[in-house]
C-alpha cells in the first residue's frame, strides 16, 4: 500500500508523514474516517483524547505532546474541518488559540 508521506494545510505548512510509525498511522487513518462522517466538535472530542494518550503511554508530558506531528495535524485538520462547514468565526478563534 502507497503511503502518503506529507499533507499540506489551507496555510501551506507542510506536515511530514514519513516519521509516523504504524500506530501513529492508524490513529491518523481512524481520525480521518471518524472526520468524514461527524460534525467538527465531535471530531475534536474524538482525537484530542486519543493522541493525548498514544502519546502520555510513551512517557510524553503535555508540553511534548503538542510539539509531535499527529497532535499538530490533527489540530489543524479541526481547524480546516470548521473552516469547510462555514464556521469561520470559530476556525478564526481556534487558530487563535492554538498560538
Amino acid at each position: 500500500m502507497k503511503r502518503n508521506n506529507q499533507y499540506v494545510d489551507l496555510d501551506g505548512r507542510v506536515f511530514l508523514l514519513r516519521g509516523l510509525d504504524d500506530e501513529e498511522r492508524k490513529l491518523l487513518a481512524a481520525c480521518q474516517k471518524y472526520a468524514k462522517s461527524h460534525g467538527s466538535a465531535d471530531y475534536t472530542n474524538y482525537w484530542l483524547p486519543k493522541v493525548r494518550r498514544l502519546y502520555a503511554e510513551r512517557g510524553l508530558n503535555g508540553r511534548q505532546i503538542v510539539e509531535t506531528p499527529l497532535f499538530r495535524l490533527r489540530k489543524t485538520w479541526a481547524i480546516e474541518s470548521i473552516w469547510r462547514r462555514g464556521g469561520l468565526r470559530w476556525a478564526i478563534i481556534a487558530m487563535n488559540s492554538s498560538s
